[in-house]
């Protein structure tokens, strides 16, 4: 099994595997890779929260031209992972070999393997699809299914994320860096549409992050019903935690969208939001987490940021003295000295394309 993380977040993955009683080891930056019974290969894909994909090496073989391409693909058993009625898709990139052009890679396996689905075509509107990973190096053709079918980053409660959004697999690691794990009250006074809300309550829920359908290998023919269901029951963790979960923004429309992330979830028992601004955060002696990505990008200069960060240092030491503070923000000191000088870099990664940090002060107590 192959598990792809963040890159700089993969010891993160490593540990929620740990946790999972998967044994995995890091082969590449943002790459997992465990022996996995097929129990092991359903946890992981329904419990894992910072993990972008799941795949599973199915074969490889030796192709130095198109046509030893065309003659060799048959020898993977491709039919055990493809339902009644499903259309390979191929996700292909190619290093060092006389096959470099993807494109025609992918049209060669079509020939073989299938057709591709039409995204014009009316009639292949609902016509399922099996993602299969093909990576070529030196000459050597490597193909993994993806065991969910598609990005485990793409929850199925996060219908509209809004500008500038954190991943949810960002947002899950966050919190596990952090040790936060719903003993303790959690707000966010820049909640934006809510994703670290959402990955917080279920968490404390001990719910699985994308819930339990939906996925790739429910469809194949070598489907274990009786395995599957065992997976779904396992529980990693503790008992279900039950602390209030808040958050804030002064944006009205991505509190609406927050809200109907939180309604789609179904975490509202526990979850809220409302319109303030970091200003108005109420006294509370604690113990909590305040945790947020503030606003960033490239659109915003440090200067203009630090003023902001400034004040929201600020207003969460004179009024939650007794809580946590972590952050995802900038990788740039001054703007985190501005914030709060006592902030200790958990982890460095890339959103969207932007170097950003895991901060926080203050262990979360458990």
């Amino acid at each position: 099994m192959g598990v792809v993380s963040t890159p700089g977040l993969e010891d993160v993955t490593r540990a929620e595997l740990d946790e999972l009683g998967i044994r995995a080891r890091r082969i590449a930056p943002g790459l997992l890779e465990a022996e996995v019974t097929t129990r092991q290969l359903y946890v992981a894909t329904v419990w894992l929260r910072t993990a972008s994909r799941v795949m599973l090496r199915i074969g490889s073989f030796e192709a130095e031209s198109f046509i030893e391409l065309e003659r060799r693909a048959p020898r993977i058993d491709w039919s055990a992972h493809l339902g009644d009625g499903d259309a390979p898709a191929f996700r292909v990139t190619s290093h060092r070999s006389a096959l470099w052009h993807t494109d025609a890679i992918a049209e060669r396996l079509h020939g073989v393997v299938g057709r591709a689905v039409d995204p014009d075509d009316p009639d292949d509107a609902d016509t399922p699809v099996q993602s299969f990973v093909i990576r070529v190096d030196r000459d050597t053709v490597h193909v993994s299914v993806d065991v969910a079918g598609d990005g485990l980053h793409l929850r199925p409660w996060r219908h509209r994320p809004g500008k500038a959004p954190i991943r949810p697999t960002l947002a899950a690691a966050a919190l596990r860096l952090v040790g936060w794990d719903g003993a303790v009250p959690l707000h966010d006074p820049f909640c934006g549409s809510g994703t670290l809300l959402v990955e917080a309550a279920l968490l404390a829920a001990r719910r699985p992050p994308g819930g339990t359908g939906g996925f790739a290998f429910q469809h194949w023919p070598s489907f274990e019903p009786g395995t599957w269901a065992s997976a779904k029951a396992h529980r990693p963790g503790d008992a279900p935690s039950v602390v209030p979960i808040t958050g804030a923004d002064r944006d009205d429309d991505a509190l609406v969208r927050a809200a109907e992330h939180i309604e789609a979830a179904e975490v509202g028992d526990t979850t809220s939001v409302a319109r303030a601004a970091v200003s108005d955060l109420t006294p509370d002696d604690g113990p909590g987490l305040v945790i947020a990505n503030p606003p960033y990008g490239n659109r915003l200069a440090a200067s203009d940021l630090r003023p902001l960060y400034q004040r929201f240092g600020t207003v969460v030491a004179e009024r939650r003295p007794g809580w946590s503070l972590a952050v995802i923000a900038p990788d740039d000191p001054k703007l985190l000295g501005n914030l709060d000088r006592r902030l200790e870099i958990l982890a460095r990664f890339s959103n969207g394309g932007t170097p950003v940090v895991v901060a926080a002060r203050g262990p979360v107590p458990g």
